[in-house]
Protein backbone atom coordinates (compact mmCIF):
# COMPACT_ATOMS: atom_id res chain seq x y z
CA UNK A 1 0.00 0.00 0.00
CA UNK A 2 1.40 3.44 -1.24
CA UNK A 3 1.96 6.13 1.83
CA UNK A 4 -0.42 8.57 1.98
CA UNK A 5 0.27 12.27 2.49
CA UNK A 6 -2.66 14.70 3.16
CA UNK A 7 -1.01 17.41 0.17
CA UNK A 8 -1.58 13.89 -2.24
CA UNK A 9 -5.72 15.23 -2.38
CA UNK A 10 -4.56 18.52 -3.76
CA UNK A 11 -3.94 16.09 -7.35
CA UNK A 12 -7.38 13.91 -6.94
CA UNK A 13 -10.90 14.75 -8.24
CA UNK A 14 -9.81 18.13 -9.94
CA UNK A 15 -13.10 17.77 -12.24
CA UNK A 16 -15.51 16.95 -9.26
CA UNK A 17 -14.22 20.02 -7.78
CA UNK A 18 -14.11 22.14 -10.37
CA UNK A 19 -17.98 20.93 -10.99
CA UNK A 20 -19.15 21.69 -7.58
CA UNK A 21 -17.52 25.50 -7.97
CA UNK A 22 -19.52 25.79 -11.53
CA UNK A 23 -22.87 24.02 -9.62
CA UNK A 24 -22.33 26.52 -6.68
CA UNK A 25 -22.16 29.68 -8.56
CA UNK A 26 -24.74 28.98 -10.64
CA UNK A 27 -27.15 28.70 -8.11
CA UNK A 28 -25.59 31.95 -6.26
CA UNK A 29 -26.84 33.66 -9.51
CA UNK A 30 -23.54 33.75 -11.57
CA UNK A 31 -24.76 32.22 -14.64
CA UNK A 32 -23.34 34.72 -16.95
CA UNK A 33 -20.28 32.84 -18.87
CA UNK A 34 -18.94 36.06 -20.15
CA UNK A 35 -19.60 40.00 -18.37
CA UNK A 36 -20.28 43.46 -20.09
CA UNK A 37 -20.21 47.05 -18.98
CA UNK A 38 -24.00 46.99 -19.70
CA UNK A 39 -26.52 45.66 -16.82
CA UNK A 40 -27.29 41.61 -16.53
CA UNK A 41 -29.92 40.35 -15.18
CA UNK A 42 -30.21 36.77 -13.80
CA UNK A 43 -33.61 35.29 -13.30
CA UNK A 44 -32.65 32.97 -10.76
CA UNK A 45 -35.18 29.70 -11.20
CA UNK A 46 -32.47 27.33 -10.18
CA UNK A 47 -32.13 28.37 -6.59
CA UNK A 48 -36.12 29.19 -6.31
CA UNK A 49 -36.66 25.79 -7.78
CA UNK A 50 -34.52 23.90 -5.03
CA UNK A 51 -35.24 25.64 -2.18
CA UNK A 52 -39.48 24.99 -3.22
CA UNK A 53 -39.18 21.40 -3.73
CA UNK A 54 -36.25 20.57 -0.96
CA UNK A 55 -39.11 22.36 1.71
CA UNK A 56 -41.83 19.71 0.27
CA UNK A 57 -39.27 16.66 -0.06
CA UNK A 58 -38.07 16.94 3.84
CA UNK A 59 -41.51 17.65 5.48
CA UNK A 60 -41.79 15.32 8.90
CA UNK A 61 -40.21 12.17 8.03
CA UNK A 62 -41.48 9.56 9.79
CA UNK A 63 -40.34 6.09 12.00
CA UNK A 64 -41.94 2.87 11.60
CA UNK A 65 -40.44 -0.69 12.77
CA UNK A 66 -41.71 -3.67 12.50
CA UNK A 67 -40.73 -7.38 13.91
CA UNK A 68 -40.57 -10.20 11.93
CA UNK A 69 -43.47 -11.97 12.44
CA UNK A 70 -43.83 -14.18 9.22
CA UNK A 71 -42.80 -17.35 11.19
CA UNK A 72 -45.62 -18.78 12.81
CA UNK A 73 -44.16 -21.04 15.15
CA UNK A 74 -43.07 -17.26 17.08
CA UNK A 75 -44.43 -17.66 21.26
CA UNK A 76 -45.79 -14.88 22.41
CA UNK A 77 -43.37 -14.10 24.68
CA UNK A 78 -41.04 -14.24 21.88
CA UNK A 79 -43.14 -11.51 19.91
CA UNK A 80 -43.40 -9.21 22.96
CA UNK A 81 -39.77 -9.12 22.79
CA UNK A 82 -39.89 -8.35 19.67
CA UNK A 83 -42.01 -5.46 20.02
CA UNK A 84 -40.30 -4.12 22.98
CA UNK A 85 -37.43 -4.24 20.91
CA UNK A 86 -39.31 -2.51 18.17
CA UNK A 87 -40.34 0.24 20.50
CA UNK A 88 -36.68 0.48 21.90
CA UNK A 89 -35.41 1.30 18.12
CA UNK A 90 -37.97 3.64 17.55
CA UNK A 91 -37.19 6.04 20.65
CA UNK A 92 -33.36 5.73 19.75
CA UNK A 93 -34.41 6.76 16.54
CA UNK A 94 -36.45 9.64 17.71
CA UNK A 95 -33.89 10.39 20.05
CA UNK A 96 -31.26 10.79 17.65
CA UNK A 97 -33.28 13.06 15.12
CA UNK A 98 -33.78 15.46 18.39
CA UNK A 99 -30.27 15.38 19.76
CA UNK A 100 -29.09 16.15 16.20
CA UNK A 101 -32.01 18.65 15.46
CA UNK A 102 -32.01 16.42 12.24
CA UNK A 103 -35.14 18.41 10.82
CA UNK A 104 -33.13 21.64 10.05
CA UNK A 105 -29.52 18.97 9.63
CA UNK A 106 -31.52 17.04 6.57
CA UNK A 107 -33.12 20.33 5.00
CA UNK A 108 -29.45 22.17 4.81
CA UNK A 109 -27.25 18.49 3.33
CA UNK A 110 -30.80 18.36 0.75
CA UNK A 111 -30.51 21.69 -0.29
CA UNK A 112 -26.34 21.31 -0.54
CA UNK A 113 -26.60 17.30 -2.13
CA UNK A 114 -28.65 19.47 -4.88
CA UNK A 115 -27.05 22.11 -5.94
CA UNK A 116 -23.64 20.00 -5.72
CA UNK A 117 -24.43 16.71 -6.53
CA UNK A 118 -23.39 14.84 -3.89
CA UNK A 119 -24.27 14.57 -0.30
CA UNK A 120 -22.40 13.20 3.07
CA UNK A 121 -23.04 12.09 6.82
CA UNK A 122 -20.68 11.48 9.39
CA UNK A 123 -22.35 9.24 12.26
CA UNK A 124 -20.12 8.68 15.51
CA UNK A 125 -20.42 8.07 19.42
CA UNK A 126 -20.08 11.13 21.25
CA UNK A 127 -17.81 9.58 24.26
CA UNK A 128 -18.41 12.84 25.92
CA UNK A 129 -21.90 12.82 25.90
CA UNK A 130 -22.64 9.51 25.56
CA UNK A 131 -24.84 9.84 22.69
CA UNK A 132 -25.12 9.32 18.56
CA UNK A 133 -24.01 12.52 16.78
CA UNK A 134 -24.74 13.43 12.97
CA UNK A 135 -22.94 16.18 11.22
CA UNK A 136 -22.95 16.63 7.60
CA UNK A 137 -19.17 17.53 6.45
CA UNK A 138 -18.27 19.35 3.24
CA UNK A 139 -18.05 16.95 0.39
CA UNK A 140 -15.88 18.90 -1.36
CA UNK A 141 -13.31 17.65 1.83
CA UNK A 142 -14.20 13.85 1.10
CA UNK A 143 -12.60 11.50 -0.91
CA UNK A 144 -12.84 7.90 -0.96
CA UNK A 145 -11.25 4.93 -2.36
CA UNK A 146 -13.10 1.66 -3.63
CA UNK A 147 -12.35 -2.05 -4.48
CA UNK A 148 -11.89 -2.88 -8.16
CA UNK A 149 -14.75 -2.46 -10.30
CA UNK A 150 -17.61 -2.50 -6.94
CA UNK A 151 -17.67 1.11 -6.42
CA UNK A 152 -20.04 -0.54 -3.44
CA UNK A 153 -17.14 -1.50 -1.34
CA UNK A 154 -15.36 1.11 0.14
CA UNK A 155 -12.05 0.43 1.92
CA UNK A 156 -10.87 4.34 2.58
CA UNK A 157 -12.59 7.41 3.11
CA UNK A 158 -10.32 10.72 3.76
CA UNK A 159 -12.08 13.84 5.57
CA UNK A 160 -10.42 17.63 5.03
CA UNK A 161 -11.68 20.39 6.95
CA UNK A 162 -9.70 23.90 8.15
CA UNK A 163 -9.60 24.66 11.75
CA UNK A 164 -8.58 28.35 13.30
CA UNK A 165 -6.28 28.41 16.17
CA UNK A 166 -8.81 28.71 19.08
CA UNK A 167 -10.23 25.42 17.12
CA UNK A 168 -6.78 23.42 17.29
CA UNK A 169 -5.79 24.76 20.73
CA UNK A 170 -9.31 23.49 21.94
CA UNK A 171 -9.16 20.08 19.89
CA UNK A 172 -5.46 18.98 20.03
CA UNK A 173 -3.56 21.86 22.31
CA UNK A 174 -1.85 23.14 19.04
CA UNK A 175 -0.70 26.41 19.57
CA UNK A 176 1.50 28.84 17.01
CA UNK A 177 -0.75 28.41 14.01
CA UNK A 178 -3.40 30.66 12.78
CA UNK A 179 -5.31 28.26 11.22
CA UNK A 180 -4.48 24.72 9.70
CA UNK A 181 -5.86 21.35 7.58
CA UNK A 182 -6.95 18.41 9.45
CA UNK A 183 -7.10 15.23 7.99
CA UNK A 184 -9.12 12.08 8.80
CA UNK A 185 -7.82 8.97 7.05
CA UNK A 186 -10.51 5.73 7.79
CA UNK A 187 -10.32 2.65 7.01
CA UNK A 188 -12.28 -0.28 8.59
CA UNK A 189 -9.34 -1.11 11.17
CA UNK A 190 -7.45 2.15 11.50
CA UNK A 191 -8.02 6.03 12.13
CA UNK A 192 -5.08 8.34 11.42
CA UNK A 193 -5.70 11.91 12.30
CA UNK A 194 -3.20 14.46 9.81
CA UNK A 195 -1.99 18.17 10.75
CA UNK A 196 -1.57 19.77 7.45
CA UNK A 197 1.37 17.13 6.34
CA UNK A 198 2.23 15.54 9.81
CA UNK A 199 0.86 13.09 11.41
CA UNK A 200 -0.51 13.76 14.78
CA UNK A 201 -2.74 10.37 15.82
CA UNK A 202 -3.32 6.98 14.41
CA UNK A 203 -5.43 4.35 16.40
CA UNK A 204 -7.45 1.16 15.53
CA UNK A 205 -11.09 2.81 14.59
CA UNK A 206 -13.36 2.26 17.63
CA UNK A 207 -16.45 1.13 15.40
CA UNK A 208 -15.08 -1.38 13.07
CA UNK A 209 -16.18 0.38 9.88
CA UNK A 210 -15.97 3.39 8.13
CA UNK A 211 -18.74 6.12 9.74
CA UNK A 212 -19.28 7.88 6.77
CA UNK A 213 -22.82 8.01 4.27
CA UNK A 214 -21.67 9.28 0.86
CA UNK A 215 -24.57 9.43 -1.27
CA UNK A 216 -25.56 11.12 -5.02
CA UNK A 217 -28.40 13.58 -5.37
CA UNK A 218 -29.54 11.14 -8.44
CA UNK A 219 -27.22 8.14 -9.02
CA UNK A 220 -25.53 7.46 -12.34
CA UNK A 221 -24.65 4.17 -13.37
CA UNK A 222 -20.78 3.26 -12.52
CA UNK A 223 -20.62 6.22 -10.38
CA UNK A 224 -19.13 5.96 -6.82
CA UNK A 225 -21.76 6.22 -3.94
CA UNK A 226 -22.68 4.42 -0.40
CA UNK A 227 -25.79 3.59 -0.54
CA UNK A 228 -27.88 5.34 2.57
CA UNK A 229 -27.56 3.08 5.12
CA UNK A 230 -28.87 3.19 8.86
CA UNK A 231 -25.47 2.93 10.96
CA UNK A 232 -27.29 3.28 14.52
CA UNK A 233 -27.53 -0.29 14.83
CA UNK A 234 -24.16 -0.38 15.23
CA UNK A 235 -24.29 1.84 18.04
CA UNK A 236 -26.89 0.18 20.15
Amino acid sequence: MTEFTPSSLNRLDTARLAAYKTNLDFYNGSQWQQTSRNRQLVFNYAKVSIDKLTSFLMQGPGFACYPNSTNATNSMNTMNSLNARVNRAEQVLRQVYQDNNLQQLDYETEIDTAILGDGCYKVIWDTDQKRIRITAPDVSGIFAWWLGDDTSRVWRVASRYTLTEDDLAILYGQTGKAKATITELWTARDLQLFLDDDLIQSKPNPYGFIPFIIFPNVKKPKVFCLQLALLCDQFL
